[in-house]
């Protein structure tokens, strides 16, 4: 599981409008259209999550079932400076071993790419009457449109060893929305 995650949400609505800070005495018409909007936001930031490397094949000729390791031979994270999508940890670090050997790399022994995501909306009702009205909203999801990489490929002995070759998160979604309430 990841070690540290940390969300904040937030609403603010925006001080304009008859009855607000700024335009307290604001025209009904104008009021109608600039006052009573609503911001809010929702930012986590996550750190990543642990994953096993595994080698290619039945090395212990066990018929599979059981996560089979690779010998650990040096540190295998690299600092963060040095990692990229195309070299996420030092692959050398790990050995196949010898045919009917366990390795010795262990479960979960490296951390994948952490995330942080922000979504925001905006809203404003449209009064008609006291009972009656409209809601319009702009929702983004993934506002900043910042991508948030998979785990890197984590069998010794594939192409995608080592390598980020997805993300899990989708690029900026913006929808709008209309309804009537009464």
């Amino acid at each position: 599981h990841m070690a540290h995650r940390f969300s904040l949400n937030g609403v603010w609505e925006v001080p304009v409008g008859r009855g607000r800070r700024v335009g307290s005495q604001m025209h009904p018409a104008l009021n109608f259209l600039l006052g009573g909007w609503q911001m809010s936001a929702m930012l986590v930031l996550r750190t990543g999550n642990p994953f096993t490397i595994g080698i290619l094949g039945d090395n212990l000729n066990t018929g599979g079932g059981y996560t089979q390791v690779p010998h650990r031979i040096s540190e295998p994270t690299l600092p963060r400076s040095e990692r990229t999508r195309g070299r996420f940890f030092d692959t050398n670090a790990f050995a196949r071993p010898a045919l009917y050997e366990i390795g010795n790399a262990g479960r979960n022994i490296l951390i994948g790419p952490g995330a942080r995501n922000l979504d925001g909306s905006i809203s404003k009702q449209f009064r008609l009457n006291e009972t009656k009205y409209f809601q319009f909203r702009a929702e983004f999801f993934n506002a900043t449109n910042h991508p948030n990489w998979s785990n890197p490929g984590a069998t010794l002995g594939t192409a995608a060893f080592g390598t980020i070759t997805s993300n899990d998160n989708l690029p900026r979604v913006m929808q709008l929305g209309l309804k009537f309430l009464f």
